[in-house]
């Protein structure tokens, strides 16, 4: 009954808005069942935390936590920190950001509308940030035939995958001009295994569709832009140059 009543209350905290002109952007909290039993949780923004700081910070926790047990004083060893990050990206040499701003202004310049898609209606919808899930499970012989044609033609199994959606898109909607955002971990590079920090990233991957007999010939094409330098690219330039965000696109 108490733990009932323990979720009812984390339900109603996780919803309530939170002040972003203010700090902390986090908020915590200590439920008592009993006399020796408790429940804590503490709630963050996605401003300040993303999903791969969540191992991070419990390990942490831990780790203080049983410090404080027995007593004992940790050796605090030289981590990268958040702000170590962003700094690195501020003092990045300015030819390079020069270079690499002028790939992804005009890669990103006059962006394709909205996605039209077919409505059995005719119902239009106002623009909204409203997120939803759609989940959809690939039979195992489709698994194995996109990892065969991935092995064939040396791509990333993720790279056929989102040639497949693309393809699907611009047949649903007649539009060819098509950028698709795919969120990126980003720790990759030496020490981000310690950061606590939103180092996650939506990389905006465009793409103009033109009449190929081949998926094969889609996805290569595709490949050729090496997804990985290309985020390294975007998130220093954006990130330091203050590039001009989609804000109409979710």
């Amino acid at each position: 009954m108490a733990e009932r009543i323990a979720l009812k209350v984390i339900k109603k905290k996780a919803t309530e808005p939170f002040n972003l002109t203010a700090v902390p952007l986090f908020r915590t909290y200590i439920i008592q069942f009993d006399k020796n039993k408790y429940f804590f949780f503490i709630i963050f923004h996605h401003l300040i935390f993303d999903g791969s700081s969540d191992s991070v910070f419990h390990r942490d926790l831990a780790d203080y936590y049983n410090d404080e047990l027995k007593k004992t004083v940790r050796t605090e060893n030289m981590v990268t920190q958040f702000g170590d990050y962003v700094r690195e990206l501020h003092n990045l040499d300015s030819s390079f950001l020069r270079e690499n701003k002028d790939y992804w202004e005009n890669q990103l310049r006059n962006p394709p509308s909205t996605l039209m898609f077919p409505s059995e209606t005719g119902e239009t919808f106002g623009k909204s940030f409203v997120g939803a899930k759609e989940t959809y499970t690939l039979s195992l012989k489709l698994c194995k035939k996109n990892g065969s044609i991935a092995k064939e033609k040396k791509l990333m199994v993720f790279v056929v995958l989102l040639g497949a959606y693309k393809i699907l898109l611009s047949r649903l909607t007649g539009q060819q001009d098509i950028i698709i955002g795919s969120p990126i971990v980003n720790r990759k590079f030496t020490g981000a295994e310690d950061i606590i920090g939103p180092l996650f990233s939506t990389l905006p991957l465009r793409s103009k569709l033109v009449w190929m007999k081949y998926l094969s010939q889609f996805v290569r094409k595709i490949d050729r832009k090496s997804f990985f330098p290309l985020l390294y690219t975007f998130l220093c330039v954006s990130t330091a140059s203050h590039l001009r965000c989609l804000t109409e696109k979710n």
